[in-house]
């Protein structure tokens, strides 16, 4: 995050030339002009050569004269080298080192220098003597300096540099040194994560998000949970690393977009960067190599570190990675749903940090709005703010993000921004419904329609009754809208569900039943956690029953776990609070638990002959043509059918009337897709129900010309 001027590279590879040349220099008098100008030098070892090299053992014509400035005199403390030797604790010779292995990187010129000096063409890299002998005035002292380059140097231990074992036979110290790639590009100053690090980190800049004040909620430090010791500012000291005891918290719960914020905000208050690592993808076969990379790209940035998805890296990895992630100096978050790191160290904080209130949500609406010169009404600010539990920088992104679709962006453009700010990825556990319907398509009683507008009403003015009238701080649970549809399959369920989200303007997510229960024990509770992390969106369940079943007597060890399962799904629909709706058609294997906390039951009787009529009109869209002999009164008098049989029906007919001509939808079109539905009911479409239209049906009309769906109905 400091974009200074930095020319402390500079002067560390101003002082490396300096080296070489003079080694170089030497390395030429001391062979004379026959050997240093043989072309062949470095690719075979003539006798002379044996012979010059024995005379001439004790004085090796790389060593470096002394009398060099101290690198401390000449690097400014700000500058990313001497950060860098701050931050792991490198000495002005580690530095050195460190810039030597990393030359070749900078210039091609230096591997040609190397091999020139190794006597080697093949040799392109320093090698470790080569490297120590450059920098060392004295035998001796080159011997007592290789302590620098063993496994637990600093250079070493935290990956600075490496010791390329390329070839079996390679004695140690003749291996070639090669800075790591990280290292590099923090030194030249290049913006981004490497290759190897993009695909499971991210780095994030926080400036303009708000410090840590105000980010742990007073409320939470209650309910024998022990009082969370963290004052409300973090000591600057304690961010940086610059205090004995670097924070080193571990956040419990499925809430990542608050740990999230909390991150943010220290690293804004801190002012330096966030990297954020999902454990997810770096556990497996690539955790011993990536984990490392990430804790030192940390340490180079001098960053805030949040580890997220503790839970999915293997329980026997778990203290390891634990212990590896310690070993960042400066602050370092991990979250996940696991029970926390047995090292000693961490500190656990079951922190639920405070979300914008409402009245927050809508004055930051109304101020990012009015910088674009955009003016809404006070209803639209209010249904903004209380749909959408989004974050201030969250609502700045939904804004910026209307903006670019539409020069003046109006409200359901921005509901629509507001609902990708949310983040929901419910990938294998769920599906994505777009609602198609309106209220015009539900065909009901009028006493379960008006529970349906009652759902919706409790949605649209929560924030209202909870925030503005304070009903919220009387309720710990409870706070979303929970509904049971119930009905045989057919008559409008899901219709209903689309049409709550739709007019909400909320994602709404069909839970698949087949991706959330699980054979293997604690997956079941794992996918849950995730269902219910859904921000601002409505989960429908479908089939409800098979997963909110009646607890049973405990036989064996199948039906404690079920019970569990069946338990902690009870708790999570209480704490859930968003839109959940139950949809099943045998209500009476529902849970009676889950059924007492539900706020509504809505009944979906089997449509009546009247109702039956309106929905076989509603399935006609008007641009469609039909028979003016078709008549939709006999259809429903006839056919004791569900909605969505009749759905289905009119949709076959509609098949073969095109794959006719096309021709407008007749009446044996539909009688033919009617049999075909029977028939996959396993029931027979009798003459019984066809008695209606074939004894004493209407004769044709004189002129059958096609008719609209309007015209069918009005005859």
């Amino acid at each position: 995050m400091d974009d200074a001027p930095d020319n402390g590279l500079e002067i560390l590879v101003a002082r490396l030339d300096v080296h070489l040349r003079g080694a170089v220099d030497r390395v030429l008098a001391s062979y004379g002009p026959e050997p240093a100008g043989d072309p062949f030098r470095g690719l075979y070892i003539s006798q002379p050569d044996i012979v010059h090299l024995l005379a001439t053992w004790d004085a090796h014509p790389v060593q470096a004269p002394r009398g060099m400035s101290p690198l401390s005199d000449m690097l400014d403390a700000r500058s990313r080298p001497a950060r860098l030797a701050d931050a792991y604790g490198l000495t002005g010779f580690e530095l050195e080192l460190l810039i030597m292995a990393m030359s070749p990187d900078l210039h091609p010129r230096y591997e040609r220098v190397y091999a020139f000096l190794q006597d080697d063409v093949s040799r392109r890299r320093p090698g470790a003597d080569l490297a120590l002998a450059l920098l060392t005035g004295s035998f001796e002292e080159r011997i007592a300096r290789r302590a620098h380059l063993v496994a637990d140097a600093p250079l070493i231990r935290h990956g600075l540099v490496d010791l390329i074992d390329d070839a079996p036979e390679t004695p140690a110290w003749s291996r070639p040194l090669r800075a790591d790639e990280a290292v590099t590009r923090h030194l030249l100053g290049i913006p981004g994560l490497g290759a190897a690090l993009r695909s499971c980190c991210a780095l994030v800049d926080p400036s303009g998000a708000t410090g840590a004040t105000g980010l742990l909620d007073p409320s939470d430090r209650h309910a024998g949970r022990g009082p969370v010791d963290m004052p409300g500012e973090i000591p600057l000291a304690a961010l940086t690393g610059d205090g004995e005891r670097p924070l080193r918290l571990y956040l419990p719960g499925p809430d990542a977009a608050a740990r999230r914020r909390l991150a943010t905000g220290l690293a804004a208050q801190a002012g330096v960067p966030l990297l954020v690592a999902d454990l997810a993808r770096l556990s497996g076969e690539n955790l011993d190599r990536l984990l490392p990379l990430t804790v030192r790209e940390a340490g180079l940035r001098g960053a805030v570190l949040l580890a997220e998805s503790f839970d999915d890296v293997a329980e026997e990895d778990r203290d390891r990675v634990a212990a590896s992630l310690a070993e960042h100096r400066a602050v370092t978050l991990l979250g996940g749903t696991a029970p926390p790191p047995a090292r000693s160290g961490w500190v656990t904080v079951p922190l639920q940090t405070r979300p914008p209130g409402t009245a927050e949500r809508r004055r930051e609406w109304e101020r990012s709005l009015a910088a674009l010169g955009v003016t809404l009404s006070e209803d639209e600010l209010d249904q903004l703010a209380g749909r959408f539990q989004l974050a201030p920088e969250e609502v700045r992104g939904a804004v910026t993000a209307a903006r670019l679709r539409s020069a003046e962006p109006d409200l359901p453009g921005l509901l629509t921004a507001a609902r990708a700010q949310c983040g929901t990825s419910l990938t294998g556990l769920a599906r994505r419904i777009e609602p198609v319907h309106d209220w015009a398509d539900l065909v009901l009683p009028d006493d379960a329609v008006r529970q349906l507008e009652e759902i919706r009403q409790q949605v649209a003015h929560r924030h209202q009754v909870l925030s503005t009238w304070g009903f919220g701080r009387r309720l710990s649970l409870g706070k979303g809208v929970t509904a049971l549809f119930t009905g045989v399959s057919g008559t409008g369920k899901t219709t209903a569900a689309e049409i709550i989200a739709g007019d909400l303007g909320l994602d709404l997510y069909k839970i698949d039943l087949s991706g959330v229960v699980s054979k293997y024990i604690g997956e079941t509770e794992k996918n849950l956690a995730r269902i219910f992390s859904a921000r601002d969106a409505v989960l429908f369940f479908d089939e409800a029953d098979a997963l909110f079943g009646k607890r049973s007597e405990v036989r064996d060890s199948h039906d404690r776990y079920a019970n569990i399962e069946i338990a902690y799904l009870l708790q999570r629909m209480e704490e859930y609070e968003g839109v959940a709706i139950l949809a099943s058609n045998l209500r009476q294997n529902m849970d009676d638990a889950f059924v007492r906390r539900l706020q509504f039951v809505v009944e979906f009787p089997f449509p009546g002959e009247e109702q039956r009529a309106l929905i076989w009109k509603a399935h006609f869209p008007p641009e469609s043509e039909v028979d003016s002999g078709v008549d939709l009164s006999m259809l429903a008098r006839g056919m004791r059918i569900s909605g969505g049989t009749i759905k289905n029906i009119v949709l076959a007919a509609a098949y073969l009337a095109a794959a006719r001509g096309p021709a407008p939808i007749s009446m044996d079109d539909l009688l033919h897709a009617a049999r075909r539905e029977y028939h996959k009911m396993g029931r027979v479409l009798t003459d019984d129900d066809l008695a209606p239209w074939t004894e004493g049906a209407p004769a044709a009309a004189a002129d059958p010309a096609p008719a609209t769906i309007a015209q069918a109905a009005r005859a």
